[in-house]
């Protein structure tokens, strides 16, 4: 028995029949006082397993937490998704959606970002980002991001690369206002980018 995965979604995800394709829904950033769709993925899931589930701030502080079993179990493969408001009080950063099963902690972290805000940041801008607005190349300069991920302004991932060094490809995407979110290991880095031409 194990958990598979641990994911947010901007709404419940839609397993469809073959050949249709599914609609996973995965999101992993969000604005304040937002609802978000927790989902857990399981493997040989009995009914006397019980999960304890948690949403952790940025200062690991509890801001919900739930308890479930799989009342009709067993199962080879199961999922279950719950939905809640998150960063209702506007605390924005890196939260975390815990799941403690067969006394072990799995974990997925997600952000909750401010779009009012030009940069917004767990640490200082770490990576300078220019030029802005741009047309077909941004570039980064100040290390390696490890991932880059570029959403519009409805929250629809546009981009998505891993070990980002020097520039980012734009030139495919329409103009417009745009969402850049850098990850490293040690600190998020947001900044809205326009892309003009």
């Amino acid at each position: 028995s194990a958990v598979n995965a641990l994911m947010t979604h901007s709404s419940k995800p839609e397993f469809k029949s073959c050949p249709t394709a599914d609609v996973i829904n995965a999101k992993d950033t969000f604005q304040p006082n937002t609802d978000v769709v927790f989902a857990a993925y399981y493997s040989d899931q009995l009914n006397t397993q019980t999960s304890t589930y948690s949403v952790l701030r940025p200062d690991n502080s509890v801001e919900h937490t739930w308890t479930h079993n799989a009342t009709n179990g067993p199962y080879n493969a199961s999922w279950w998704y719950w939905t809640r408001k998150v960063a209702a009080t506007g605390v924005t950063g890196k939260y975390t959606f815990r799941v403690n099963y067969e006394g072990k902690n799995h974990d997925h972290e997600f952000y909750i970002l401010d779009p009012t805000s030009t940069n917004t940041i767990t640490a200082d801008n770490k990576l300078k980002v220019y030029p802005n607005p741009a047309k077909d190349v941004l570039y980064i300069k100040g290390g390696t991001a490890d991932m880059i991920e570029l959403y519009d302004m409805v929250g629809r991932l546009v981009i998505k690369a891993e070990d980002v060094k020097g520039q980012l490809d734009v030139a495919n995407l329409s103009e417009g206002v745009y969402l850049l979110v850098i990850k490293n290991e040690d600190y998020l880095q947001q900044n809205k980018i326009e892309i003009r031409r």
